[in-house]
C-alpha cells in the first residue's frame, strides 16, 4: 500500500513507480501508436473508440437488443429492449433496459433505464434512469428524470 501523498494530496504516477520498485517489481514499457490521452471525458471516449476498433471490442448477443460495432459488452451484463453503439463499452453487471446508448463508457454494475445517451462516462454503481443526452456522472451516483 502506498504512503499517505505527499504532493498537494494526490499521488503522482512517480509514486506508484517508487513503490514499486521499492517492493521489488519490474516496470517495463511498450511502444505504442498514438498518444492516448485520457485526462478529459472527450479525449477518454476518443481512445475508448480507438481501443474498441484495434480489437478490444467484445460481443455477446442479446434477444430484442440491436448492436453497432464496435462495442465491448464484458461478463454479466443484462441488456433488454435497448439500442448499443457504436463506441460503447459496457462493463461487468451493467443493466441497460429500454435505452440507446452510443459513443459511452458504463461502469461496473450501474443501471440505464429508459434513458437515451451519448458521449457519456458513468462511473460503477451509478442509476441513471430517464437520462437523454449526456452526462458525465461518478461512482454512486443515482439521476432520475420523470
Amino acid at each position: 500500500m502506498l504512503k499517505s501523498p505527499t504532493n498537494k494530496g494526490e499521488f503522482y504516477l512517480t509514486d506508484a513507480f517508487q513503490h514499486m520498485i521499492e517492493h521489488g517489481k519490474q516496470i517495463l514499457s511498450a511502444e505504442v501508436g498514438g498518444w492516448y490521452d485520457c485526462g478529459k471525458l472527450d479525449t477518454l471516449l476518443e481512445t475508448n473508440e480507438i481501443l474498441l476498433r484495434k480489437g478490444a471490442a467484445l460481443r455477446q448477443e442479446f434477444p430484442g437488443v440491436t448492436l453497432h460495432d464496435p462495442v465491448r459488452i464484458e461478463e454479466g451484463v443484462r441488456i433488454e429492449r435497448s439500442e448499443i453503439g457504436p463506441n460503447v463499452t459496457l462493463e461487468r453487471g451493467a443493466d441497460v433496459r429500454d435505452s440507446r446508448i452510443r459513443h459511452s463508457i458504463i461502469g461496473r454494475k450501474s443501471t440505464v433505464v429508459k434513458s437515451d445517451l451519448h458521449h457519456s462516462m458513468l462511473g460503477d454503481r451509478v442509476t441513471a434512469i430517464g437520462l437523454k443526452g449526456f452526462a458525465s456522472l461518478g461512482d454512486d451516483s443515482e439521476v432520475t428524470i420523470e
